[in-house]
């Protein structure tokens, strides 16, 4: 029946794409949801579509795969309940960062993350990887022993995903992902009006400084921020954008000094001071999206 392997996976990509037409979303770049077929005989399907983007000389930005969200072995003590793991071969390590990156900023309470091998099979994105696009997979658990032993069996049901986990909310983690991922990666835009905290060179809150780089090393950002938050993302935009031109960006937090923390990041691109630039921050569970501009110093 094929209930985890892989209804599970087009589930989530249906409920992500009811939220983006529900919500009314728009994004910066074009965005393609995809089922394929004929998987199990070889990538079939996902092949000729790689394929014929390649020799079209389509640009892909990012590909994210969602094969099996829902079966957790419901013996397994370790990893811990709710894992997410994110396959670390023919796949792309700077989206692997990126993806850790969201976890942490989106689902920190909500459970651990890890990478692994996936050593038996493959699934769909060796399709795009093969042809030279970024790919990243989420998955249930490639560890051998560890994964759903019903898959292309007659017993690959629902009731025993729900045997599991009842309340089916571990595939939420691959949703809450994958709206994140297309949030960064496509330029999420309609959504950030949301967002009361949204404020152009908000001077009392958040200030960053563009340090000019130098022949030995890379451009620096300075931020500092108000409140005890020490978490702080950030990516480029423009004055009249609120969606990202570049991915979202970790800083490295450098502690406090009075009222403010202080974070910093290099950038392997130069950077103007009449640059703009989104920043996150959470504090106390609350999430702040701000227009900052860069200020010389």
């Amino acid at each position: 029946p094929g209930a985890d392997d892989n209804a599970t996976g087009v589930a989530t990509l249906i409920e992500i794409l009811r939220q983006i037409t529900e919500t009314g979303a728009t994004f910066a770049r074009p965005v393609e949801l995809h089922a394929y077929g004929a998987e199990e005989i070889g990538l079939v399907g996902s092949i000729g579509i790689a394929e014929a983007y390649s020799l079209a000389g389509t640009k892909v930005a990012a590909m994210m795969q969602l094969d099996m969200t829902g079966y957790q072995d419901p013996s397994r003590q370790s990893p811990e309940k709710n894992t997410l793991f994110l396959v670390n071969n023919q796949t792309s390590t700077f989206l692997i960062e990126a993806a850790k990156d969201l976890l942490t900023l989106y689902q920190f309470s909500l459970g651990n993350y890890m990478e692994e091998e996936l050593t038996a099979g493959s699934s769909d994105h060796a399709s795009w990887y093969r042809y030279g696009y970024p790919t990243l997979f989420p998955f249930e658990n490639p560890i051998t022993g560890s994964h759903n032993p019903k898959i292309h069996t007659p017993d690959d049901t629902l009731s025993y995903l729900e045997t599991g986990d009842p309340d089916l909310s571990y595939s939420m983690r691959f949703y809450g992902l994958g709206l994140a991922f297309l949030a960064h990666y496509a330029g999420l835009s309609a959504a950030l009006s949301e967002f009361d905290t949204l404020a152009t060179e908000d001077s009392q809150s958040i200030k960053v400084a563009a340090m000019t780089g130098t022949a030995e090393a890379s451009p620096r950002l300075i931020f500092s921020a108000l409140g005890e938050t020490t978490d702080l993302s950030f990516c480029q935009t423009t004055e009249d954008s609120s969606s990202c031109s570049l991915g979202m960006r970790k800083t490295e937090y450098l502690g406090r000094k009075g009222s403010r923390a202080f974070f910093q990041a290099s950038l392997d691109e130069s950077l103007d001071p009449s640059d703009y630039l989104l920043t996150w921050t959470r504090l106390q569970g609350v999430i702040s999206v701000r227009r900052v501009l860069a200020e010389a110093l």
